[in-house]
Order: structure tokens, then sequence, then C-alpha cells
């Protein structure tokens, strides 16, 4: 949104130190100094004219387009078609409060609605979390007994009640380590299977 642009009228080539300070009090609008001496009244009327046999009313002048106009050298015919500096001031101040309430409106509803989906992603990610450790551990349990089964321990029998009872496996022989017997029983099993 730009600023507001103010035709300051004057009376001679160039504005007075006095003139400039009254600028200046209208800032932060976009001043411009006009020299009033050489707006014609006159280019503003109507004035009839006969076009093709019919009398039209034509302007022969036009305006510069501006957002207010200020001076005491203004002329007559911008005051009476343009807002005085500080209307156009109050019209810029409150088009522009609108439009912060507005931008600081849509960012709060933005900033609510990023922070509702963090929370339901957090929740989704939180059960997924569970249904992924569930599953996870249906899946070891599952593994477990499709190696018991394809071991043959799934059935007691004498070899095995250590393993089904719960005591740990200790080597037949003394003169094994634990960690041989480990790899003697894993290489028997998968022989087995």
């Amino acid at each position: 949104m730009q600023h507001p642009k103010i035709l300051f009228f004057i009376d001679g080539m160039a504005p007075t130190l006095d003139e400039q300070v009254e600028a200046e009090s209208l800032m932060p609008c976009r001043i411009m100094f006009r020299n009033a001496n050489f707006v014609d009244p006159a280019q503003f009327l109507k004035k009839d004219v006969v076009v093709d046999g019919e009398i039209v009313s034509k302007s022969y002048g036009s305006f510069e387009p501006c957002d207010g106009v200020h001076g005491v050298a203004c002329p007559k015919a911008y005051k009476s078609k343009f807002p005085d500096a500080k209307t156009a001031v109050q019209l810029y101040t409150a088009a522009r409060e609108k439009m912060f309430a507005d931008s600081r409106a849509k960012v709060i509803e933005a900033a609510d609605a990023a922070s509702t989906r963090r929370v339901a992603l957090a929740n989704k990610d939180v059960v997924l979390a569970g249904e992924a450790a569930t599953l996870a551990a249906k899946a070891t349990e599952q593994a477990a007994a499709n190696l018991a089964k394809a071991s043959g321990q799934d059935q007691p029998t004498p070899e095995n009640e250590k393993v089904t009872s719960g005591e740990p496996d200790t080597p037949e022989t003394d003169s094994e380590t634990p960690t041989e017997a480990a790899t003697a029983q894993a290489a028997s099993d998968w022989t087995n299977s």
C-alpha cells in the first residue's frame, strides 16, 4: 500500500521554509509541490463544442491524479474534486490499520491451524509408534515360535526340557566352553531343520 500522494500548491517557483515545514508535518505522504500560477482554471471548464452537427460538452483539461491537495494557493477546481491532505491521511491510516488487522488475524489463524496440525501429527505418531511396537512384539513372538517349531523344541522331550523349563543351557561336557556349546547347538539345530 503506497503512501498517499499530496499535491501541495504554492504561490511561486519554490516552497518557502514555512511551506517546507508544513509539508514535513504531512509525512509519510508523498508531497509534490506545484506552482499554482501555472494552473489555468479555465482548463477545467466544460465547453460546448459542435461535433458532427451535435453540441457536445467537453473538458479541455485534466487533473493531475492525487489522493489529496494542500496549500493556501490551491485552485478551486482541485479543492472541489479532491479531499484535503488531512482527510487523505486519515483515510490512508484507517485503510492501513484495517489491512494490518486483517493480516494479523490471518497470521493468528494460520498459526492456530499449524499448531493443531502439529498436535494431530504428534498424536498420530504416538499411535503409530504404539502399533509398531505391538506388531514388532507379535512378530518376535511368532519368529520365536516358528524357530522353536522348526528346531523341534515345541514338544517337551528329555533333550530340550531345560529349554522349555526356562533353565539356561549348560554344556553337556566339562571340556566345552559355553561359546563352543552354543555354536555346536546352533549347528545341530540348523542341520536338523
